[in-house]
């Protein structure tokens, strides 16, 4: 894809709960997102191979940028929920194939959304990694908490050979390694804290300071 273009694929498995459209209760779809800022010939080139799939709902249109947030599709507000993240060093073949094996194997059928996302162009210098893996699923109630975490982390797990050393801030759901997080920024990061806060009284989801 040109540099113009960020695209994501992902496995939704929908629950079969009664407050769900009917189209989507219990079912399970592939869908694929992207955002691409060209002209409306060039738009329809790059579609043209999705759309010769016959998809079961194309809703690509044009937006303007103050819409790109409804495009994932997330609920207004956030859901109780167990997400992983795996940065990918590639997006070589075999980390593709690693990631459809993890998301369409049974361990993974308590997730809602296991998505592969499109990195590289702008983001490089500043992300080092071709293609982000997330898994995530909803937790209603307490009980359904373990299950859900146990498929996440397996889904990690599965690509861990093909993972980054560093980790996406963005995607990182639980306090994890600074250095990881924050690379080579980190150093200057604990420079500033320490001389700006040093009692830390602004939270931060992920600390710089021990």
């Amino acid at each position: 894809m040109p540099d113009t273009v960020t695209s994501l694929v992902r496995v939704l498995r929908f629950p079969p709960l009664p407050d769900l459209p009917a189209a989507v209760r219990g079912q399970r779809f592939v869908a694929v997102e992207a955002a691409v800022h060209a002209d409306a010939e060039e738009v329809a080139a790059l579609l043209a191979p999705l759309r010769a799939l016959a998809p079961t709902v194309d809703s690509m249109r044009p937006m303007p940028p103050a819409e790109l947030a409804t495009v994932h599709g997330d609920p207004p507000q956030p859901p109780p929920a167990f997400g992983e993240s795996v940065l990918l060093a590639e997006l070589t073949e075999a980390a593709v194939a690693g990631f459809l094996d993890a998301a369409l194997a049974p361990a993974s059928d308590a997730l809602l959304s296991v998505e592969l996302r499109h990195l590289g162009g702008a983001l490089a210098p500043h992300v080092p990694g071709d293609g982000l893996a997330f898994a995530v699923g909803i937790v209603p109630v307490p009980e359904a908490a373990a299950e859900v975490a146990a498929a996440a982390q397996a889904f990690a797990r599965a690509l861990a050979p093909h993972a980054s050393p560093r980790a996406m801030k963005n995607f990182t759901e639980r306090a994890g390694d600074p250095e990881a997080i924050y690379g080579a920024d980190l150093a200057r990061l604990r420079t500033i804290v320490t001389a700006w806060d040093p009692e830390q009284v602004i939270a931060a989801g992920h600390p710089v300071l021990d």
